[in-house]
């Protein structure tokens, strides 16, 4: 009761010292949080980190920005997004810098909402050079993308808008047999990736390929990501995570090859994963590698939970195969307590209680 009586005791000082902040537009940081807070929707903890990178003297620059993107159907929503991740754009002209971004996406099919969406997605598109870097990209990537859509969640999820490293990148992956689609598919889902040091990039490539991975593939792009969001030395940690509890190298592999992701867990929770498929559920590497999900899903409130579930049920032998494990922890929450909780009330009177005292652990 205690605890209750401070937290309501605490929290109108902070709120009147927000309102005090913001309540005198007699300086330019007063002036800045106002601004952010009143015509940009910004929340006050996120005014106070955008004051940090602007000061505001004049509202006449920031309010013609937010009137040209207006005036393109920006919403509120987007607009808070825009500022809140580049409150630089305020500052910017909107005529000379602004107009000419926003123009040649639209020439290039990104319109209506979709505009605002892409560019509230990544406003990075707002400061990078449109002739050295957003023209090369969206021209090349439209040799692989022909829906405004895609186009769209290219530019939406790139940052780095590297062109010549894209180039290399993209020449690297056609030498070495990877169709076009797969690229095509680089491109609207992990757009970053094609934008690596075209050293690294190669490197990458070469290792997937010395592991067996079939270039015409989608899983060999998958494989390219999974082993650029990490260094050698964490990669090979991993693996070694796995050999550490008796596979082989072929057997590693082999899971690598049917599931890159597998190594995207931090190590910790790849061997407390590991160690609960292995010596609580008895599974040997050739289940795990058959089914794989419980490498990514959560140990203790998802997996260990729905295991003493469907422990109970093995013992009334109305689930015995692995098959069925997997597909238990892949279903959604409300999905399992029908199949495999409420459905088998009346057989195990205990089982929701035998769930739910897991979960709560």
């Amino acid at each position: 009761m205690f605890h209750f009586r401070r937290k309501f005791t605490i929290y109108p000082i902070l709120q009147i010292s927000t309102l005090g902040l913001f309540s005198t537009s007699s300086n330019p940081t007063s002036l800045t949080l106002q601004f952010l807070t009143e015509s940009c929707n910004l929340s006050p903890q996120s005014a106070l980190k955008a004051s940090k990178q602007i000061t505001l003297k004049s509202t006449q620059n920031p309010n013609s920005v937010l009137t040209l993107f207006k005036n393109h159907n920006f919403t509120d929503t987007h607009i808070t997004k825009i500022v809140t991740k580049q409150p630089n754009v305020l500052l910017a002209d909107p005529d000379k810098t602004l107009k000419p971004r926003l123009d040649f996406l639209i020439e290039n099919g990104i319109s209506g909402n979709r505009l605002g969406e892409t560019v509230s997605a990544n406003s990075d598109i707002l400061t990078r050079s449109l002739e050295r870097q957003l023209i090369p990209f969206v021209e090349h990537i439209k040799t692989y993308l022909t829906a405004e859509k895609d186009i769209a969640t290219a530019i939406g999820r790139s940052k780095r808008f590297n062109h010549v490293h894209i180039v290399s990148n993209v020449d690297a992956l056609s030498k070495n047999g990877v169709p076009n689609y797969c690229i095509a598919k680089l491109f609207t889902l992990w757009p970053e990736v094609l934008t690596r040091s075209p050293d690294a990039f190669r490197e990458a490539v070469e290792k997937i390929k010395e592991m067996g991975f079939d270039p015409s593939s989608s899983m060999f792009i998958r494989a390219v990501r999974t082993v650029l969001s990490m260094n050698k030395e964490l990669l090979e940690a991993k693996f070694g995570i796995f050999l550490g509890f008796g596979w082989s190298r072929e057997e590693v592999d082999s899971l690598f090859r049917k599931q890159p992701w597998c190594v995207t867990p931090s190590e910790e929770k790849l061997s407390k994963r590991l160690r609960f498929l292995m010596e609580e559920l008895k599974w040997r590497p050739d289940q795990i590698s058959k089914y794989s999900a419980p490498l990514f899903l959560d140990l203790e409130k998802r997996t260990m939970p729905r295991c003493m579930v469907l422990q109970a049920l093995r013992s009334k032998g109305l689930i015995v195969k692995e098959s069925q494990v997997a597909r238990a922890l892949l279903v959604s929450e409300s999905s399992f307590l029908k199949s495999y909780v409420i459905k088998h009330q009346e057989v195990i009177p205990q089982i929701l209680e035998i769930y739910n005292s897991e979960r709560g652990k």
